[in-house]
């Protein structure tokens, strides 16, 4: 009779008759491990029969354990170091590109190599998208392990805890190693010198955070204030080292009127080579060329007769015309209105002013390439 009941249950409401059963069974004076065993053979999972078994003897559920190794902890702690080595990565990045630029060495920096500032750029992207989400989920993750100090002893966590110690002996170590060599070698310099001991100071003090956070206890009173002075000191100079970026690279519209700049000086080049094809019957730098044509007199004519690549007459920004007049049968005058100057050691003779500036193109020269 209990088995054609704990069959019919089992078909209609699982959590519900289970617990009837398991009532009625007891009051039968059937012992647990008999009903269990019923329950088992009926194909019922031993899970589901513990759990009847405390809904129905306890006024409580099992509480449940806390997650000390599973997904989200993995997950977590991967994309916080993660985050973590994105944002030592451009911080080393940027601090070396400041000490490069402050301290050029002739030696190994070509003198025709121009700074476009991408890479700065990149790295002041990726901090200012990983190191708020860092400290965000540090924050939180810390906070959750004073809640549960079992949380601290997370498998995952103490793996990449000890990579990263890892890492940062390695750090240390290499770069201890590159400064006593360079120092036989003879080669001290500035420069050296402060990336040295900028990839020390963040080897350290990275360490230190590391090997500190393992040691501290989650119970400690000490656990909260150590992680917020922490991240009170990894933020300001991270805004300090942002902020200098910012400075030295120039503002996003500065950055666009440079742009605007660049392709005004495209166009007046491409306007220059083309007024050259169109003079010479052979390639505008071939020595054997052969003049055929005078120098077009408005910029429209040019435009017309170009036969290699598009004429583009007018001002990106301002769609004004380029100011275009010839000064005699080989010599022509380009001039544009440029936001910014232009001072670069390479293809020089486009450098130019803030300001109106013309450019004087000779026909019979190379010089405009």
């Amino acid at each position: 009779m209990c088995y054609y009941d704990l069959t019919m249950t089992k078909t209609a409401a699982p959590t519900s008759s289970l617990r009837d059963f398991i009532s009625h069974a007891r009051k039968q004076g059937l012992d647990l491990a008999t009903i269990k065993s019923l329950l088992k053979d009926a194909g019922w999972k031993e899970r589901d029969v513990l759990q009847a078994f405390s809904a129905e003897a306890l006024k409580q559920p099992i509480p449940e354990p806390p997650d000390t190794g599973g997904a989200r902890d993995a997950f977590e702690h991967v994309l916080i170091f993660g985050l973590l080595y994105t944002t030592l990565g451009a911080l080393m990045s940027l601090w070396f590109s400041f000490i490069n630029r402050t301290f050029p060495d002739i030696a190994t920096d070509s003198v025709y190599r121009e700074y476009d500032f991408s890479g700065e750029r990149f790295a002041i992207a990726a901090i200012l998208v990983a190191f708020p989400l860092l400290a965000w989920l540090s924050r939180r993750v810390n906070r959750d392990i004073s809640k549960n100090p079992l949380k601290a002893k997370s498998a995952i966590r103490r793996w990449l805890t000890y990579f990263t110690l890892l890492i940062t002996s390695g750090l240390f170590v290499g770069t201890m190693i590159a400064l006593i060599f360079s120092f036989l070698e003879g080669e001290f310099t500035i420069r050296f010198l402060l990336k040295v001991a900028v990839l020390l100071t963040i080897a350290v003090l990275t360490f230190t955070y590391y090997i500190f956070s393992l040691r501290i206890q989650p119970t400690a009173a000490i656990y909260g204030t150590f992680h917020r002075r922490a991240l009170l000191l990894t933020g300001f100079a991270v805004a300090v080292s942002v902020v200098w970026g910012i400075v030295l690279v120039g503002s996003p519209l500065t950055q666009r009127e440079r742009r605007f700049d660049e392709q005004r000086v495209s166009d007046l080049r491409i306007i220059a080579e083309g007024i050259r094809s169109i003079v010479y019957d052979k390639g505008a730098y071939d020595p054997g060329r052969i003049r055929i044509k005078p120098i077009p007199q408005s910029l429209d004519q040019a435009a017309e007769q170009a036969e290699y690549q598009r004429m583009n007459t007018q001002d990106p920004q301002t769609g004004e015309p380029y100011g275009y007049t010839v000064l005699s049968s080989n010599t022509l005058e380009l001039c544009a209105t440029f936001t910014t100057e232009r001072d670069q050691a390479f293809d020089i003779f486009w450098n130019h002013p803030s300001g109106r500036h013309c450019f004087t193109v000779d026909v019979r020269e190379d010089s405009v390439r």
